[in-house]
């Protein structure tokens, strides 16, 4: 696995255990775990053996917190899964994992399993964490209209989307490309 990748995954594990309740142990051992994997893998070939112990001890408290119900079901298990594909490479199994992520990758918020996505309205956390999944997936596509955001966010209406990108251009963090149907949001440079 790329580092670039690696670090999105790590990135992304600090996304899910946001949602975590705020003092609960479990999402700072997480966290904690997932950088030690980041570590292990940066260093070489020597910390494989520790890099894979770390990502059975994740899996393992990921089940916990997947028992828990603090976050949808479908991050975890695309966080796991794509634990277990770093873990399949580290065996020396998986050399064919191009093939098993073609969604964006490191970025499981976007993938095709959230598409039934639930976003409360009107919270300032809620609000911020849209927006910043809507920034990520900015980031990522390189250029984006509401309408493709809307896709990925079905329950959120086109309304609060533009709101949102209208946030994120107030603050710089986008730019706003044409005019009226042809709106295109970009990442700022």
């Amino acid at each position: 696995m790329e580092k670039q990748t690696l670090i999105q995954l790590t990135n992304e594990v600090y996304r899910v255990t946001l949602l975590f309740p705020k003092k609960e142990p479990l999402r700072y051992k997480i966290r904690a775990i997932a950088g030690d994997i980041l570590e292990a893998c940066l260093k070489g070939a020597d910390e494989k053996n520790e890099a894979i112990n770390s990502i059975n001890i994740l899996e393992s408290f990921f089940e916990v917190a997947q028992e828990q119900h603090w976050v949808k079901q479908e991050l975890i298990l695309n966080i796991v899964q794509e634990y277990g594909i770093l873990k399949q490479e580290l065996e020396g199994v998986g050399k064919d994992k191009e093939d098993k992520t073609d969604s964006v990758p490191g970025f499981a918020f976007f993938s095709p399993n959230e598409q039934k996505q639930n976003t409360v309205v009107g919270s300032k956390k809620s609000n911020q964490e849209r927006q910043g999944k809507i920034l990520d997936l900015v980031k990522t596509r390189g250029k984006i209209q509401v309408w493709e955001v809307k896709q990925v966010m079905p329950g959120v209406s086109k309304r609060t989307l533009r709101r949102d990108f209208e946030h994120l251009f107030k603050q710089g963090l986008v730019q706003r490309v044409g005019e009226k149907n042809q709106t295109f949001y970009q990442p700022s440079i």
